[in-house]
């Protein structure tokens, strides 16, 4: 009976494995069907809306090929940054697009205007984001760990890599603690050499201190000397009788004691300043040196001196050379900052504005992108704000005391508030400002933001 049940059961095996077999065949069959039908008649996969490729973003700029900064769009969707495009800023503020060639119409603020191009600083911040990410560095770790070859899972292998970076360890606080010496070897080293330099610099200041003060006290003592043997001389005169050498020689003492004064105000004019940045001092001026004293008036008022019209011509040419800057081109306009006592000249041909000291001397220029023809200047004293008129741009340019364009007022046109080669600028006693509109035959009168209140013209009036 038992051999009866263990023939069964090899049948039964026998069985099994034959109609696996059977199966595998058929099976076999049906692929070498499939595989020998027409390629036209296998249907295709269509591609999901996933695989299909995305429109890429540029990742830097197409003009300096550097990572972008300030990443401005044109309306033509192409992205540049924004120092780079204000180099392709024609006078009529229009750009051009480097790419596709595309002419775009800016406003006054210029560039700085254009939108910002978010996309590129989204996927520049998701980058930072995956790379400083936990589960990166995790992965980084796995790697490491998986190509040392040991198994995280072993007990024996975990006390291992353990044991080892104990040791890994003390070497690293080894290290770490020379360098952290050698650090702050190299600090003291520095510190000390700024504070020999400091010295040195200290003894330097005092020497020209010094030297300033003696230079101060020789100069007011040659002042005190020459006024002695100008008193002297003064009393010799009240003695002698009236004459017309008497006459000629009072002059010369009236042309002394005039230069006299004025030397006398220069020199108490003057200060010393420190600057703490950069460490040195300098002798300026504390007072406007174009104020005079009454004595000083009063004496050049009692000179007569006998000049010529070329001596006239001569010191004009002279004073128009004093105002002369490198860059001007077609000065136009002149006006006094009533703030700060300074001379404002409109430079047209350069398209600057220049700002000259009270006494003449040069101080800095200033334009802006937007500047085409500026032809005058008016300020506002409660504000601090200067208006300099434009007569390409037909409008008003409002400056900052920083020099900065804040805003413009006007535009091209003939209605109301708008302009057309304007030639003149000024403030009335209200604050209001008087344009000169040439183009258009009238004269407006505009509020400070542009505001119209009334005109006067040739066929109406207000």
């Amino acid at each position: 009976g038992d051999e009866r049940e263990n023939m069964a059961t090899v049948q039964e095996q026998h069985g099994s494995r034959t109609g696996g077999r059977d199966k595998r065949v058929q099976r076999s069959k049906t692929d070498a069907h499939h595989s020998s039908a027409s390629p036209a008649r296998v249907p295709r996969r269509k591609p999901s809306q996933k695989t299909r490729a995305q429109p890429t973003i540029d990742q830097n700029c197409r003009i300096c090929y550097g990572e972008f900064t300030q990443p401005k769009q044109l309306p033509c969707l192409h992205t540049f940054c924004q120092n780079c495009l204000e180099k392709f800023v024609n006078p009529k503020l229009l750009v051009e697009c480097p790419t596709c060639r595309e002419e775009t119409q800016l406003t006054v603020l210029g560039v700085a205007a254009l939108p910002d191009n978010l996309a590129v600083g989204i996927l520049r911040l998701s980058k930072d984001h995956e790379a400083s990410s936990p589960a990166v560095q995790r992965r980084g770790n796995q790697r490491t760990i998986s190509e040392s070859g040991l198994n995280i899972g072993d007990p024996l292998s975990m006390k291992r890599q353990l044991q080892i970076s104990f040791s890994n360890l003390e070497e690293f606080e080894t290290t770490f603690q020379a360098d952290i010496q050698e650090l702050s070897q190299n600090i003291n080293n520095t510190i000390e050499r700024k504070m020999e330099e400091l010295a040195e610099k200290k003894d330097a200041l005092g020497k020209q201190l010094k030297k300033i003060l003696k230079d101060k006290l020789e100069l007011h003592e040659n002042w005190r000397s020459q006024s002695e043997d100008l008193i002297e001389r003064i009393d010799d005169e009240k003695l002698k009788e009236s004459s017309a050498q008497h006459i000629m020689e009072m002059n010369t003492l009236g042309n002394s004691f005039g230069s006299l004064i004025s030397k006398m105000d220069r020199m108490c004019a003057e200060k010393v300043s420190f600057d703490p940045n950069s460490l040195s001092l300098n002798l300026c001026k504390q007072s406007n040196p174009m104020e005079e004293t009454k004595v000083a008036r009063k004496a050049s008022q009692n000179k007569l001196p006998a000049l010529s019209t070329d001596f006239y011509k001569v010191a004009t040419l002279e004073e128009v050379r004093k105002m002369k800057w490198q860059n001007c081109l077609q000065p136009r306009c002149a006006a006094i900052c009533p703030w700060t006592g300074q001379i404002w000249v409109c430079s047209s041909g350069s398209r600057e504005i220049a700002i000259f000291d009270s006494d003449d001397t040069f101080v800095h220029s200033f334009t802006n992108s937007a500047f085409l023809f500026p032809c005058s200047i008016a300020f506002k004293i409660e504000t601090k704000e200067a208006f300099v008129l434009d007569k390409r741009q037909s409008s008003i340019f409002v400056i900052s005391p920083s020099y900065q364009v804040t805003r413009s007022i006007g535009k091209g046109g003939k209605k109301s508030g708008c302009l057309n080669s304007p030639a003149a600028i000024l403030l009335d006693n209200k604050g209001r400002l008087v344009v000169s509109d040439h183009g258009n035959d009238r004269i407006q009168v505009l509020e400070t933001d542009g505001t119209f209140v009334a005109y006067i013209g040739l066929h109406h009036q207000e």
